[in-house]
């Protein structure tokens, strides 16, 4: 991931510990110094982010802010964002939310956000795509298995995807 890759806000469903790890490490190597972190559970929360966004940092010119929502979001959440994807300065925002349902999916601050910023949709993969998964997770550690072994472990980590990247993980030290 780029510097570039990480200067616009993100909302991602259903979404992978790995990638906001991996997000987080980009904005440290990019310079940014400090991360805030707001859990979003209706009306509760939005003032923080609210008066937070408007506020300069002491000790860094970008920081990263991550909003968690938790359930549905409220009139005072749809400003908060609207003037999250309003803003010019230098500041990165991670919106994480839950598997959104159709009703919010047509939502207006939904749609403004994937209108706006860059939207990433994080899913797990079925139980029938679930090989081809963890075959691709030991390519991408170097390391080739068989269709019978990508089996053997979806059926054993019973898509428990943690599990399933810690055995690959483990597997692709003693693997040749």
């Amino acid at each position: 991931m780029k510097n570039e890759d990480i200067k616009e806000g993100l909302i991602l469903r259903n979404s992978w510990n790995e990638f906001c790890d991996s997000l987080r490490s980009s904005a440290i190597e990019s310079g940014i110094q400090e991360r805030l972190v707001f859990e979003v559970v209706g009306a509760d929360g939005w003032s923080a982010i609210d008066i937070e966004i408007d506020s300069l940092s002491l000790f860094a010119s970008s920081r990263l802010i991550e909003v968690h929502l938790n359930g549905k979001v409220v009139k005072e959440g749809e400003y908060v964002l609207r003037k999250i994807v309003g803003r010019s300065n230098s500041d990165v925002y991670l919106i994480k939310a839950g598997e959104l349902d159709g009703k919010t999916k047509k939502s207006s601050w939904y749609s403004i956000l994937c209108k706006e910023t860059v939207t990433i949709t994080c899913e797990y993969p079925s139980n029938d795509r679930l090989p081809n998964w963890i075959s691709d997770r030991f390519a991408s550690l170097g390391k080739k298995v068989s269709r019978e072994a990508a089996d053997l472990i979806a059926d054993r980590t019973e898509g428990n995807l943690i599990a399933t990247a810690q055995e690959i993980e483990k597997l692709s030290l003693v693997l040749d």
